[in-house]
């Protein structure tokens, strides 16, 4: 009996040794392809994902350096306000939070979500929307606003105040689940997306563009023609004065030029009382008479171009150095990396107006100081007026060249230089010559 209860018992033992090994294989069979189907979720997040919002704002969250002011608003504000032409000119630190489509109450709760990772001493919002009676917008567009935002309370708190509606709400909980539509523009490069970061924007969030389009006009209202109607998008400017407040930063309304309707021209002149309800300054740019209709637009009813956002920048950096005293940051050693952004951002500049062949989006360069030129306009060479302008506008910096008789051209042509200023290397060089639409780029000649 002894040896037979021996056996059965050595018996069981080697079925569990043998059974363990089978376990633990399944084990790691599980976590294998657990492990495997995240990582296929994670690749495709990536792979299929706009990367338009980390574009637009991961300079904001990777920046160990503080902003002193940050810009909110819609695209208007967006192209006009240029922080690095602040940096420059007054060593002001900002970062331009403004995005395409953003209401008043959007642009709320980007403030309320952008203090939780930098706390900036002026907080500066656009009236371009005070009429709006809405919070939402677009939710393509919110995608490009709030996608980058790390998933918190306060962001939960935007969508839902946003909105209403809990399936819109859930797509910018988990915005792969609208991501996956993408799977048409599939291709082999967009594989490198899973290990390639998206690209930066150089300009601490502002968007630029040289096209010239002249915009609409409308007769300028008198300050005091107002609209004494209440909207949506007042509310959340008091709202927005409130937090700011409470964060103990300096809140400021502007208004960005634009070509405003009378009637938009009245709801935007009853931002005067608004501010002095609040006890806050509203700096009017629309009414300082600082761009040209003619050159300093990119279509004919919104957005500046380079030279207009040049002399909007120009004038609000000079209104903000006034008024609020902000550190001049370019001789401290902890914002040196400010001064490599801006050269990063002039040799962008530098690459995309050397790939122009248009000379009006080329002159639109020249408002940017880093550039000179030297110009020959052949006899008999009739110049339309907008060009004429746009050379007017930069002639500190552009010298007149007299071509002799052997350079003149057959289209009585204009002959245009353009120079780095600090270096005198040439950029471009050229013939232009109008071909039936607008001056355009005959020829090019290779820089000595």
């Amino acid at each position: 009996m002894m040896p037979r209860a021996l056996s059965t018992s050595s018996s069981s033992k080697t079925e569990k040794e043998q059974t363990r090994p089978h376990k633990l294989g399944k084990i790691l069979c599980f976590f294998l392809a657990a492990a495997l189907t995240a990582g296929s979720i994670y690749a495709a997040a990536r792979i299929f994902r706009k990367t338009d919002s980390e574009y637009q704002y991961d300079p904001f969250f990777e920046d160990e350096t503080e902003y002193d002011v940050l810009f909110f608003g819609n695209s208007h504000a967006q192209y006009a306000v240029s922080p690095l032409q602040l940096y420059r000119d007054y060593g002001i630190t900002s970062y331009n939070m403004a995005s395409h489509g953003n209401s008043i109450a959007v642009s709320y709760w980007m403030l309320k979500n952008a203090i939780e990772y930098h706390k900036p001493k002026v907080a500066v919002l656009d009236m371009y929307l005070v009429d709006a009676d809405t919070v939402t917008m677009k939710k393509g567009l919110a995608h490009y606003t709030f996608d980058r935002f790390p998933l918190t309370r306060t962001k939960m708190e935007a969508i839902q105040g946003i909105f209403g509606d809990f399936k819109e709400q859930l797509e910018f909980y988990v915005p792969f689940s609208v991501f996956h539509n993408n799977w048409s523009s599939f291709t082999l490069d967009s594989v490198k997306k899973i290990w390639s970061p998206a690209p930066r924007n150089k300009n601490k969030g502002q968007k630029y563009e040289s096209d010239v389009v002249p915009a609409y006009t409308y007769p300028v209202l008198d300050i005091s023609d107002t609209e004494q109607a209440d909207s949506t998008g007042k509310e959340y400017v008091r709202k927005f004065i409130s937090l700011c407040r409470e964060e103990d930063i300096k809140p400021v309304l502007i208004l960005i030029p634009y070509p405003a309707s009378e009637e938009k021209q009245r709801w935007q002149n009853s931002v005067h009382a608004l501010a002095e309800e609040e006890n806050v300054d509203y700096i009017d740019l629309y009414h300082m008479n600082l761009v040209d209709a003619d050159t300093d637009f990119y279509d004919p009813d919104s957005h500046l171009n380079l030279s207009g956002s040049v002399k909007v920048t120009d004038a609000l950096g000079k209104e903000l150095d006034r008024r609020y005293h902000l550190e001049d940051r370019r001789s401290q050693k902890e914002y040196s990396s400010w001064k490599e952004s801006l050269k990063a951002w002039n040799r962008h500049l530098e690459k995309s107006l050397s790939e122009q062949t248009c000379l009006s989006n080329i002159l639109v360069f020249l408002s940017w100081p880093e550039f000179t030129a030297e110009i020959g306009i052949d006899p008999g060479c009739t110049v339309p007026s907008y060009i004429e302008e746009l050379i007017q506008q930069s002639r500190s910096r552009i010298r007149d060249y007299k071509r002799n008789e052997e350079e003149l051209g057959l289209y009585h042509e204009i002959h245009l230089k353009i120079m780095e200023k600090e270096s005198g290397e040439t950029i471009l060089e050229g013939d232009f010559a109008d071909q039936g639409k607008g001056f355009v780029l005959l020829e090019y000649k290779e820089p000595a």
